[in-house]
């Protein structure tokens, strides 16, 4: 696993499951390559590999902008946890959903004798709809924003097939002990995240790999 960008010498390897930190001082530089990521790597500033092959940003790549405030309910995480919902009940509660669609059946023909017009309805009703109906979402129950984080990162990319996070600012938010928890995590779970930041965290990180671009786009490995 390799992450390449476009204002680094070389590749930076995912091998030894250390977060990397790219820090950017370049005000400018930091802007763009942040707008860069929001526009979906457009002008593939970067390309992550697998094998050393690069893979489509779109679909193995995930961009947090914002990690205080961001979808938790992502929609395709939530199509896909759904998926699995229906399995459940197509393989434990199929006689339960079965009696459910008989009564929704029922219900809708007792609704159109009532109506002062025609009305027809759908009778095949799929368990999908019941689960729509349903509306599942994920649970936040946490008041750590970490443990929020390191939950989405695990299920994006246990369900939707995500390789790669990119994040930015992380110091910024957290202690020192906080950070170092996160990143413990990150390593033990081999997630392939990418910190950027503007500035040289105050803190000593020693599972995170730090790369410098200072205000003169000269790298400086730390």
């Amino acid at each position: 696993m390799r992450v390449v960008y476009k204002y680094l010498p070389g590749a930076i390897s995912f091998d030894n499951n250390k977060t990397k930190l790219i820090v950017i001082e370049n005000n400018e530089l930091f802007r763009n390559t942040i707008m860069e990521l929001y526009l979906g790597n457009e002008k593939e500033w970067f390309v992550f590999s697998k094998n050393f092959t690069p893979v489509v940003y779109n679909k193995k790549v995930r961009f947090i902008g914002d990690v205080l405030n961001f979808n938790y309910n992502d929609k395709k995480l939530i199509s896909k946890i759904n998926e699995e919902i229906q399995s459940i009940v197509n393989d434990i509660y199929y006689e339960n959903a079965l009696r459910i669609k008989e009564q929704l059946v029922c219900l809708c023909s007792q609704i159109t004798e009532k109506m002062d017009f025609d009305v027809d309805f759908d009778d095949n009703i799929e368990t999908s709809s019941l689960i729509k109906i349903c509306s599942f979402v994920l649970k936040d129950d946490t008041n750590s924003p970490l443990e929020k984080l390191l939950r989405f990162i695990r299920l994006m990319r246990d369900y939707i097939g995500i390789e790669f996070f990119v994040i930015q600012n992380l110091c910024m938010y957290f202690s020192e002990e906080q950070i170092k928890d996160f990143l413990k995590d990150i390593s033990l779970d081999k997630l392939n995240v990418v910190d950027i930041e503007h500035t040289v965290p105050a803190v000593n990180i020693d599972r995170a790999e730090i790369v410098i671009v200072d205000k003169d786009l000269c790298v400086v490995d730390s």
